[in-house]
């Protein structure tokens, strides 16, 4: 009886406590939707004045709606998100991914109709980074890749990788066609690298290549050397003769992240006998035979260097900067210092910068008495001073008296304990670069809409205060250009998604030049867009630049090539022959991409995040 009593209370609790969180529920969710209600009715303003309340003011309030967790606060949600659009579409996604039911993916994937392109491609962004299991909604995902638009597309192999299986994983790799944009290509790539699972991973190395068209081929090599996977070296080896050079180029990549062997040597040796049409294939070969370190690649090198045709002799001096150490290369490289063609003393001089011998120091001194072309001068000279610790500018009666009395005795420095001294051809430089070494120069400067953010800036009082990044650009460019000498030549290319040059090709400053240069820089307004490669690839077209100075703020976004690797793989492409000095200046943001182009160039990385 007693039990039977406690049942029924029991009973009774549960019907009460049924009926009670609903009405608790509901009660939170009114009040939340009439303080959001309240809050909207105030939106007014510009756009960035609108967006901005939104984010500080709606969105919390959206939130904390999504956190209410039940189906009427994500029936709310769902209806906001579908009239909304811009900022306040994004803040009802992630309100209703704060939700937990597992409808709330659901709701975010149907809800794309009326949507531009850049609130679509804000709010798959959001989605690649939610915590949700996507499984249940796999043909809504799916159906993603059915996407035209090219910013929107780039965003879905993000989200399409979260379904987290090989099938999906299949589908996506398909999607990848010979017309697809590199962009794309590399966003694929970037899923399907993102942590796959051992499944994957043995697909990567055995099924994939199955019937795998030109673009999944390269691809898959891409995916072999960022995951590194040894496994493939069969298949990535079986494509470095590839008809297509594109092929060819990803398989030499990525032997070289894995490692190069006897046997490959002995393949790419035997593939430069046969003669190779593509110089970006033929320096790829030539470098791989140097980075073997197998004694035959290493003279098949320097036989090319020494008995080749220009451009290849000009290429294997290059390839042989690489060893840093290698006393065949060493010769070879030191004799090229008196070769009669001016690029391969060119790339000799910036060749002989990587290693460090005694041995060089007299033929340097030398070359320093003889070469004609002032550029070249001054690069044997910093050759000279970093190699020795001594620094006696271009007076070459010096540097032959100190040698002469010195020699016998004379030890290099140890490295790290040279003693520090800075070339400089005259007192003038550009973001604390110098600009003495050339006369011959362009100037690519980036024109994006981040170029409008401040920077800290030192007054003439000495106190401190703030510009707009693209002020201090154009003053200190200005600078610049009212300094250079009279017999200067230069080119300035301001960039954006495109790139605008100031003239065609190098133009004088003397007569009426250097003023209009000047009206030419400050006359510039910003754009939207940081295109890095075709800005490169249109100055180093110009076969009078010797040396590039490259100012940026951001990542590429727009252009031939986006991705950093690729930017600097091809850049070195386009200059192996040209061995144009390529300087970068990151300004308020370091830059890898920056700092590799400059190393692998010749030239100085500098990071300024003040004036």
């Amino acid at each position: 009886m007693i039990r039977a009593s406690r049942l029924s209370l029991s009973c009774a609790l549960g019907v009460v406590l049924g009926l009670l969180v609903p009405s608790v529920s509901y009660a939170a969710l009114e009040s939340l939707v009439s303080e959001y209600t309240r809050a909207k009715s105030q939106l007014r303003g510009d756009q960035e004045k609108r967006d901005k309340f939104i984010k500080e003011h709606l969105e919390p309030k959206l939130v904390a709606i999504g956190e209410l967790n039940d189906d009427p606060s994500l029936s709310f949600l769902k209806k906001e998100y579908r009239v909304a659009k811009g900022v306040l579409a994004v803040a009802c996604v992630r309100a209703a991914l704060k939700n937990s039911s597992p409808n709330a993916v659901a709701v975010v994937l149907g809800g794309f109709k009326g949507k531009s392109p850049d609130t679509t491609a804000d709010i798959l962004k959001d989605l690649a980074r939610a915590e949700r299991d996507f499984a249940p909604n796999e043909k809504l995902v799916l159906k993603l890749l059915s996407k035209k638009h090219p910013r929107v597309r780039e965003k879905v192999p993000a989200v399409v990788i979260r379904l987290g299986s090989l099938k999906s994983a299949e589908v996506l790799f398909a999607t990848v066609k010979a017309k697809s944009p590199s962009a794309y290509s590399s966003a694929v790539a970037e899923a399907l690298a993102d942590d796959p699972s051992e499944d994957l991973k043995k697909w990567f190395v055995s099924g994939a290549w199955d019937r795998a068209s030109t673009a999944q081929t390269l691809l898959l090599l891409k995916l072999v050397r960022v995951l590194k996977l040894e496994e493939a070296r069969p298949h990535v080896v079986d494509h470095i003769d590839h008809s297509d050079s594109r092929v060819a180029l990803e398989a030499f990549a990525a032997v070289e992240v894995l490692g190069i062997d006897a046997q490959f040597a002995d393949k790419v040796g035997k593939m430069v006998e046969k003669g190779v049409r593509s110089r970006a294939l033929k320096i790829r070969m030539l470098d791989s035979l140097v980075l073997s370190g197998e004694d035959k690649a290493i003279e098949a090198v320097v036989q090319l260097a020494n008995e080749g045709g220009k451009e290849t002799r000009i290429i294997a001096m290059g390839s042989l900067g690489l060893t840093g150490s290698d006393r065949r290369a060493l010769e070879t490289l030191v004799a090229g210092l008196r070769d009669k063609v001016f690029e391969v003393r060119n790339i000799a001089v910036r060749s002989l910068s990587r290693f460090r011998s005694k041995a060089m120091v007299a033929p340097l001194i030398e070359f320093l008495a003889t070469e004609k072309n002032h550029k070249l001068r001054v690069e044997s000279l910093r050759v000279l001073v970093k190699l020795t610790g001594k620094n006696m500018g271009l007076e070459t009666e010096d540097w032959q008296n100190w040698w002469e009395a010195s020699h016998s005795g004379f030890e290099l420095p140890k490295e790290g304990e040279e003693e520090f001294t800075k070339v400089k051809a005259y007192d003038l430089a550009y973001f604390g670069l110098d600009v003495g070494a050339s006369k011959r120069m362009a100037f690519l400067c980036d024109f994006s809409g981040s170029m409008t953010e401040k920077v800290t800036v030192k007054k003439a009082d000495g106190s401190s205060g703030s510009e707009r990044k693209i002020d201090v650009l154009k003053k200190e460019l200005v600078r610049v250009i009212e300094k250079l000498p009279k017999d200067a030549a230069i080119n300035i290319i301001y960039f954006d998604a495109s790139y605008k040059p100031w003239k065609k090709k190098l133009y004088p400053l003397k007569g009426k030049g250097r003023a209009q240069a000047v009206n030419w820089v400050q006359s510039r307004k910003n754009g939207s867009g940081t295109n890095v490669f075709d800005t490169l690839e249109f100055a180093l077209h110009d076969k009078q630049v010797d040396t590039i100075f490259l100012l940026t703020d951001g990542n590429p976004s727009r252009g031939k090539y986006l991705d950093p690797e690729v930017i600097a793989t091809e850049v070195g492409i386009l200059n192996r022959l040209r061995g144009v000095t390529i300087n970068c200046i990151a300004f308020g943001e370091k830059s890898p991409l920056l700092e590799r182009l400059a190393a692998e160039n010749g030239g100085e990385y500098r990071f300024v995040d003040s004036y």
